[in-house]
C-alpha cells in the first residue's frame, strides 16, 4: 500500500510518503524469515550459538564421509587419472570444510550477520561441483549419482545453517548441472532423463517446504521466548523502581527535605519507643530550640538564604550531639535533639555544645546575619508520656527566648536549673 502524496497547494501538509517499516517478528511469506535484518541476523546468532556444536559435528562427518567415498570412485574407475582428479576434488572439498568449520566455531558472529554468499555457501558450491564431477566421470553409476544429489541437496536444506533464498538457488544450480553432466555423459536418449529431472526437481521444492516450515516454527518460538524474556526485563525494572520509589517514599515519611533532618512524626516514634523501651534505664532527653529572630532573616536576606541558615543549623546541631541522638525538624524554624540514655546536667552540656555550634555556623557573607538558638531541656520523668515530655521542653525553650535567646534553659520541675549567657 503506497501513500498518496500531499497536494503542492495544501499549506502546512508534510505527508511521509516512505514504505511502512516491518512489525515487529513479521516474517516472510515464502521464506519463513523474518522481514526485519537486523532481527534475522539476532535470531540467527542465537541459533547458531545454540546449534554451534551440532554444526561442528555434522561438519566433521561430511569431511570424513565425502573423503571415504574415495573408495567408491577407486572400485568404479581404478587407479586412474580421472580418480586421481576426483580424489583431489574430494580432499580439496574436506579441507574446505573443515576450515569452515573452524572459522564458525571462532568467529560465528559473521555468519550470523551474512546476508548472502558467505563462506558456507561456497563450501557447498565447492563440494557440490565435485559431486557432479564425479557424476561424470562415472556414468556408470547413473542411478547411484541421481540418489546422491537428491540426499546431498535435501540433507544441505535441513541440517545447513544457510539463508533460504541462497539455499534453494543452490539446489536448483546443482540439479541444473546434474541434468546437463547426465544428457552430456551418459549414453541415454533425452527424454529418458524426464522421470529424473522430475524428481530432482521435487526433491528441490521438498527441501524448500521443509526449510521453510522449520524456519517458521523456529522463529515463532524465539520470538514466543525473547517476548516472555522482554517482559521479564520489564516487570524486573519496574520492581527495582517501585523498591527505589518506595525507600524514597519511606525516607521522605521519616525526613524533612530542606534539611535531612527527621521529621515531627519520626521524632515522635523514636521518643514514643525509647520511653516504652523497659530495658532500658529510664534516661531520655529532649532537646527543643528554636532559631532566634528567625523571620527576620527570611525578611532581610530572602528565603533562599534562610533556608541556607537552617541547613547550617542542622548540620552544626549534629556536629555538637553523638551519632546515636536524633535531630528532627519539628516546624518552621523550630528543631528538636532526641537524646537517648542521657539526662540531667549531661543533656544541659550537650544543650550548650549546640548552642555554641550553632552560633559558629552561621552562613557566611552577609553583614549582619546572626544565627542563634534557644534550647528548652527536659528529661524524662518515670511514667511520662511524648506529649508531656515535649510540652515542659517547649516551655524551658519559651523561658530562654524570653531570657532573649542564645540561651539554654531547664525544665522548671527539674533540680539545678541552669541558663546559659547570652554570649
Amino acid at each position: 500500500v503506497e501513500a498518496a502524496p500531499a497536494r503542492a497547494d495544501t499549506p502546512g501538509v508534510s505527508v511521509d510518503t516512505a514504505m511502512p517499516s516491518a512489525r515487529p517478528d513479521q516474517l516472510h511469506r515464502l521464506s519463513g524469515e523474518f522481514v526485519d535484518p537486523s532481527e534475522e541476523s539476532e535470531f540467527r546468532a542465537d541459533a547458531l550459538d545454540v546449534h554451534l556444536r551440532l554444526y561442528s559435528q555434522v561438519a566433521l562427518l561430511i569431511a570424513v564421509g565425502f573423503s571415504a567415498f574415495a573408495a567408491l570412485d577407486l572400485a568404479s574407475l581404478g587407479p586412474t587419472a580421472a580418480f586421481a582428479w576426483i580424489l583431489a576434488g574430494r580432499l580439496g572439498a574436506s579441507a574446505l570444510v573443515l576450515v569452515t568449520r573452524h572459522r564458525m566455531l571462532r568467529h560465528p558472529e559473521q555468519f550470523a550477520s551474512a546476508a548472502g554468499l558467505d563462506l558456507i555457501a561456497v563450501t557447498q558450491l565447492v563440494v557440490y561441483a565435485v559431486v557432479l564431477l564425479a557424476c561424470a566421470l562415472r556414468p556408470a553409476d547413473a542411478a547411484t549419482n541421481a540418489v546422491s544429489v537428491a540426499v546431498l541437496v535435501l540433507g544441505a536444506m535441513v541440517l545447513v545453517p544457510g539463508r533460504f533464498a541462497v539455499q534453494v538457488a543452490i539446489g536448483a544450480l546443482t540439479v541444473t548441472g546434474f541434468v546437463a553432466v547426465s544428457v552430456l555423459r551418459y549414453d541415454e536418449p533425452a527424454l529418458a532423463f524426464a522421470p529424473l529431472v522430475a524428481n530432482l526437481t521435487v526433491a528441490v521444492m521438498w527441501g524448500a517446504a521443509i526449510l521453510r516450515l522449520t524456519n517458521r516454527d523456529a522463529r515463532r518460538r524465539w520470538a514466543a521466548v525473547r517476548a516472555g524474556d522482554r517482559a521479564n526485563e520489564r516487570l524486573e525494572h519496574e520492581l527495582a523502581a517501585s523498591d527505589v520509589l518506595r525507600s524514597e517514599l519511606q525516607t521522605l515519611a521519616r525526613q524533612d527535605p530542606l534539611t535531612s533532618a527527621a521529621n515531627r512524626r519520626e521524632l515522635l516514634r523514636a521518643a514514643e519507643e525509647l520511653l516504652c523501651d523497659r530495658r532500658g534505664d529510664g534516661r531520655v532527653s529532649l532537646l527543643l530550640m528554636d532559631a532566634d529572630g528567625f523571620k527576620s532573616i527570611n525578611d532581610r536576606f530572602g528565603h533562599a538564604v534562610g533556608d541556607s541558615a537552617l541547613v547550617a543549623l542542622v548540620d552544626a546541631t549534629r556536629s555538637a550531639v553523638r551519632t546515636e541522638d536524633l535531630v528532627a525538624r519539628v516546624g518552621g524554624e523550630e528543631f528538636a535533639v532526641l537524646l537517648p540514655d542521657l539526662a540531667g546536667a549531661g543533656a544541659v552540656a550537650t544543650a550548650q555544645r549546640v548552642r555554641l555550634a550553632v552560633r559558629a555556623a552561621a552562613p557566611r557573607g552577609h553583614d549582619g546575619l546572626a544565627l542563634t538558638v534557644s534550647i528548652g531541656v527536659a528529661s524524662a520523668r518515670p511514667g511520662d508520656s511524648v506529649e508531656r515530655l515535649l510540652a515542659r521542653a517547649d516551655e524551658a525553650m519559651y523561658r530562654a527566648k524570653r531570657a532573649g535567646g542564645d540561651a539554654v534553659e531547664r525544665a522548671t520541675d527539674e533540680p539545678d536549673r541552669v541558663t546559659a549567657p547570652a554570649h
